[in-house]
């Protein structure tokens, strides 16, 4: 039956069965899932081997040029979308990632849309390469002017650059301006905000809608951003993802946005909001407890509830959960996590606090931070209030 299908139908049916974005948890299953579709029969491996190329995790620049030299040579320079490197702290006899690799990348990803770099104790990389990435391009497409007519050929012009960044890393700098004119979300830890503050300006991201800065809560961190252009930047900005202590400590161009912003809290932290003066609209909670203990899980969710119940005039509006949490996770056939998100559900919906279940971010050097959910309600609140 499957040998029936047109490719078109076949590609959405293998895609159905992967993620279509990376993530820590998910990477190698998908890829493994792929390989072995590959296996299956020659239709089979002409769509699932490029599938396997859009989304590419190296840990070595020699891992990196061996994929350029992969798509360079099957022709595939439109097939590479997101593209993480990572080097770890304990990589130190690895190679460093340069601009040698991103020229290459630049020529083998054409339609490269996605970059995040985790890069701990390797050489000093300029970040001015990453304006090579990628640049306008052409190929050749075949379309049929009618029904009776012969099949030609055209060239398709090619726009793509890149939308999503992910910076981590202490050995990163800029050594003179560039502009990344489609960037629509970047995210920056506190050791790669000190190279790239100066990027934080409209006139380098005109494009930019979320801005992630997820461990930025310190007065060193707040004077990274005191020297960039954060404040003329913040205007154009849908949505801002921060650590929950600056709720309290945050400069007053950031506390302004209060209810465009989304603070992550560690489990194991929320007690400490009681000690705060000023309250989020919007929290994510992150790093639940799992594992053998179960009395852990269940009495951070009763903790939690109990946060929610007390505070008499509360103004947190929706509380983000990792999805498994949501029913029907396997965590929840346990009767006492199970009672205490029932109570949990409870406590909300009389507070009026809506519970959003996604996807959180495990390995946060690498993995999206930026609520997908988030961004896209409060990009519809933005449209609504400007009309566009």
């Amino acid at each position: 039956m499957l040998s029936s299908l047109p490719p078109e139908l076949l590609r959405q049916i293998i895609e159905s069965t992967i993620p279509r974005t990376f993530h820590s948890q998910t990477y190698d299953e998908r890829q493994a899932t792929l390989s072995h579709l590959s296996l299956v029969s020659r239709r089979f491996r002409r769509i699932a081997q490029p599938l396997l190329f859009e989304i590419v995790s190296v840990q070595t620049p020699e891992k990196l040029e061996t994929v350029s030299e992969i798509t360079d040579g099957k022709g595939w320079s439109d097939v590479i979308l997101e593209v993480i490197c990572q080097r770890r702290y304990d990589d130190a006899i690895r190679g460093s990632f340069g601009r040698r690799n991103f020229e290459s990348l630049a020529r083998s990803g054409k339609n490269l849309r996605t970059v995040a770099l985790r890069l701990e104790r390797q050489g000093v990389l300029d970040l001015s390469v990453l304006q090579l990435l990628p640049r306008e391009s052409s190929r050749l497409v075949s379309s049929r002017l009618s029904f009776r007519t012969t099949r030609v050929l055209k060239i398709q012009r090619i726009f793509a650059e890149l939308n999503h960044l992910r910076l981590s890393g202490e050995k990163l700098e800029i050594t003179s301006p560039f502009k990344l004119p489609r960037l629509l979300t970047i995210c920056l830890n506190s050791a790669s905000l000190r190279a790239c503050k100066t990027l934080l300006n409209p006139v380098y991201l005109p494009s930019l809608r979320d801005l992630a800065l997820p461990d930025v809560d310190n007065a060193e961190d707040f004077e990274d951003l005191r020297l960039s252009s954060i404040d003329k930047l913040i205007p154009q900005l849908d949505s801002v993802s921060l650590y929950w202590r600056c709720v309290d400590c945050a400069p007053e161009y950031l506390r302004k946005i209060n209810e465009r912003t989304l603070f992550d809290c560690f489990s194991y932290d929320v007690e400490g909001f009681w000690d705060y003066s000023a309250h989020p609209r919007h929290l994510r909670i992150i790093h639940v407890p799992l594992g053998p203990a179960v009395d852990t899980l269940a009495t951070w969710i009763y903790r939690i509830s109990r946060w929610i119940e007390t505070h008499q005039q509360l103004p947190l509006r929706s509380l983000y959960l990792d999805s498994i949490l949501h029913p029907p996770a396997h965590q929840l056939q346990l009767p006492e996590v199970r009672d205490g998100m029932d109570y949990l559900v409870r406590v909300c919906r009389e507070k009026e606090v809506e519970i959003v279940f996604e996807t959180h971010p495990r390995e946060w050097q690498v993995d999206p931070i930026l609520s997908e959910e988030f961004c896209r309600r409060q990009r519809g609140i933005r449209e609504k209030e400007y009309g566009n």
